[in-house]
């Protein structure tokens, strides 16, 4: 993989970053899509994807420092330091982040739209014989 897609004198996008947000849109764009086939209020879904997001990324950041920790406590301004703020993070780090996220939510959008996906899955259920597309797309 090419560490740089395109590099200006102003500007550099690199792969990684921009793998990255393409995921982030399409996660968002999925559970924007598959909230409203299920009936579920449009703002609660964006609240909850865009917080998710953050999640991921504040816990990304927060444990790639806690890791490294005693390398940042030598050198204390490194923590405000482009390379930080460029660095993807850590992968656990990001997905604790997310998943505790839902924390802060206010309580009477979340037990709505995370109780719900619950039952969704109930629903789903996977059966020998049932192919994959068919429980995603209904069939």
């Amino acid at each position: 993989m090419h560490p740089r897609l395109l590099t200006t004198p102003f500007f550099t996008l690199h792969t990684f970053g921009l793998l990255l947000a393409s995921a982030y849109v399409a996660g968002f764009w999925w559970l924007m899509r598959e909230g409203r086939r299920e009936g579920l209020d449009g703002d609660a879904l964006a609240s909850l994807g865009l917080w998710a997001i953050a999640g991921a990324v504040i816990g990304a950041k927060a444990l790639m420092i806690a890791r490294a920790l005693p390398e940042y406590a030598a050198a204390p301004s490194e923590l405000f330091s482009l390379s930080v703020l460029t660095s993807a993070g850590d992968f656990y780090g990001g997905f604790i982040g997310a998943d505790r996220i839902r924390d802060l939510l206010p309580p009477p959008s979340r037990p709505a739209v995370l109780a719900h996906g619950r039952s969704v899955r109930a629903r789903h259920r996977a059966r020998p014989g049932d192919r994959p597309d068919r429980l995603l797309h209904g069939g």
